[in-house]
């Protein structure tokens, strides 16, 4: 995903006072650690974490993850489908959506 497009979704979510975490190429790897780590925490306030599908690399799981929204495609199917597995794990019990959109 483009940052300039996590930008634009950025903006929607603070428009609407939400709160969420954000990992892109400009994120350190203590910040994005620690961003993942909390996510994944039980009863996190934060429902919503934008990540750059290049960006979230290999390693990053987010099995607490509902739905995964993919909002810009990869030139490499793989990067998508890998994109898609970090909240699929086999920890994962309840239901998980994953939505495809092309902008």
């Amino acid at each position: 995903m483009s940052t300039r497009l996590l930008d634009i979704l950025e903006g929607y979510l603070m428009y609407h006072g939400y709160l969420y975490y954000r990992i892109d190429g400009n994120t350190g790897g203590e910040d994005r650690d620690a961003s993942i780590e909390a996510f994944n925490k039980p009863g996190s306030v934060k429902f919503v974490i934008l990540l750059s599908a290049r960006a979230g690399g290999l390693g990053i799981n987010v099995a607490t993850a509902d739905i995964v929204i993919l909002y810009d495609n990869d030139w490499n199917p793989q990067v998508d489908l890998q994109a898609h597995d970090r909240a699929h794990r086999i920890r994962h019990t309840k239901e998980f959506k994953c939505s495809v959109s092309a902008l």
